[in-house]
């Protein structure tokens, strides 16, 4: 159950209306923490909480570059919502399966009773 926990909290972290918000600006091109910040309207501490969720799931990396407005800029990985929701909709496959070895055991231990 706590696989089934850990899935559903991968796919939750994106529906937070910021980071969508997050995702969607950077999606043209990369911009930097403090451009981020600006665009969505909160702290500099809030805006890289957000980024570090977005990227354990690692559908944004950020990079080390001197331009206008920062040193880092964020960006969306190659084919990243591509591969997350593949990885996703692998683990919800597996939880499936975890559920019904979980319900199946119980329901062996009701009727050997």
């Amino acid at each position: 159950m706590k696989f089934a926990k850990r899935t559903l909290e991968k796919y939750l972290i994106l529906e937070n209306d910021t980071r969508k918000k997050l995702w969607d600006y950077i999606q043209k091109k990369p911009h930097s923490v403090t451009e981020i910040k600006n665009h969505l309207g909160i702290s500099y501490k809030g805006t890289i909480a957000h980024i570090n969720k977005l990227e354990e799931l690692g559908i944004v990396e950020r990079e080390r570059q001197k331009v206008p407005g920062g040193i880092v800029l964020v960006k969306p990985v190659k084919d990243a919502k591509k591969k997350f929701f593949s990885q996703l909709d692998s683990d919800f496959e597996k939880s499936k399966k975890i559920s019904l070895l979980f319900f199946a055991e119980d329901t062996l231990k009701v009727i050997q009773r």
